[in-house]
């Protein structure tokens, strides 16, 4: 994707040497090749192309292609491509069952299951807790089923913590 930005530019030369502005038949391919410029540090002919276009049409403008400002007309496939995603625990789940089943592990799913579910709360609870006045807990069809005001999200959070090894009996 970034070699057909790079070859869409190459075959429009001459137009961007003599335009001020960013030709609007090339943001797209402009931007992309800034956004991609830092996230692929083994070319490092991307981030002297970034650099050129830094001087010729602002820092601003590879400011908006690098941070993903609105309208800044970064490639969606080159985004998603280029993004770093922590996979979901269902993923991570998905993951340790193969390796067990490769490795003839004995181990039991349930009890990791659960420690994702008390961990995924926890990071909820502490992240969201800091910019927000409360926490909710949505379905999976956007209902609330929980609200925690945010002065209860470290006590709720203890909690959890404490109970998770609690057996039914105590």
């Amino acid at each position: 994707m970034v070699v057909l930005c790079i070859g869409k530019l190459s075959s429009w030369f001459h137009a961007l040497k003599l335009a001020r502005e960013c030709p609007l038949d090339l943001k797209e391919a402009i931007s992309t090749i800034c956004f991609a410029a830092p996230r692929c540090s083994d070319l490092p002919e991307l981030q002297q192309v970034q650099m050129s276009f830094a001087a010729k049409y602002g820092k601003e403008f590879i400011a908006a292609a690098t941070e993903l400002m609105p309208d800044c007309g970064v490639n969606r496939q080159i985004i998603e491509l280029l993004s770093v995603h922590t996979p979901s625990a269902d993923t991570k789940l998905k993951l340790l069952k193969e390796i067990a089943e490769e490795h003839v592990v004995d181990w039991d799913p349930a009890s990791t299951e659960t420690e994702f579910l008390y961990f995924g709360l926890l990071n909820m609870i502490y992240s969201y807790g800091h910019s927000h006045s409360s926490l909710q807990i949505l379905s999976k069809d956007f209902k609330v089923l929980i609200e925690i005001p945010f002065e209860l999200g470290s006590c709720v959070g203890a909690e959890i913590w404490k109970n998770r090894n609690r057996s039914p009996a105590e």
